[in-house]
């Protein structure tokens, strides 16, 4: 386990709190009581959590192991919606690779664009904000590049159609049927109150 927790840089979290109770797995016939469960994070998310302690036994815990309650705080950043089209709908969604001499012309424009960006180098940065930003602008510069590619392309067609909404035979005839008995019983034994009755022309 030391081997896992310094190859992969984790640090144990339970360990960094003060703990009210000192075990997580008990046996009550044997009067054992130890910890073996622990919660690991990577280093790089360590300063979010602002809680992790291991919930007292009690009536309502019916195993024998003791749950660990850890509380993070997480900074959500408002999403970059630059790519959606007018319509709302994302161009990347309708895309048509069936056309060899497109993606042969999709990849050609994509390379282009990417040989002409600057390789992201993030060594200097120390700040955790200011990593995150210029993380989330290089990957959008990367989304713009693969739209704007499949667009020149002709990989994305130009008019977007709206999907056509599902219907068939058999949901007609429910819904003809449901109008019909609705129109010509439905009133009349709602107002005699047959209450019985509702059910079977609610359908």
């Amino acid at each position: 386990m030391r081997d896992f927790i310094v190859g992969n840089e984790l640090s144990i979290v339970d360990f960094m709190f003060y703990q009210k109770t000192s075990y997580t797995y008990f046996n009550i016939f044997r009067n054992l009581r130890t910890q073996i469960d622990h919660v690991f994070s990577t280093n790089y998310d360590v300063c979010d959590i602002n809680i992790c302690d291991i919930v007292s036994l009690d009536d309502s815990n019916l195993n024998n192991h003791l749950p660990i309650r850890i509380l993070i705080t997480l900074s959500v950043q408002q999403y970059n919606n630059s790519i959606l089209t007018e319509n709302g709908h994302s161009d990347s969604l309708f895309t048509n690779w069936y056309k060899k001499l497109n993606n042969y012309e999709y990849c050609r424009i994509f390379e282009d664009k990417l040989s002409n960006i600057p390789v992201l180098s993030v060594e200097s940065i120390c700040d955790k904000v200011t990593l995150q930003t210029q993380v989330d602008n290089y990957v959008d510069t990367l989304k713009f590049i693969f739209v704007e590619a499949a667009k020149l392309a002709k990989v994305i067609p130009k008019n977007i159609l709206k999907p056509t909404k599902y219907w068939c035979p058999d949901l007609s005839q429910s819904r003809d049927m449901k109008t019909f008995w609705w129109r010509r019983y439905g009133l009349i034994m709602v107002d005699q109150g047959k209450e019985k009755y509702i059910n079977v022309i609610k359908m």
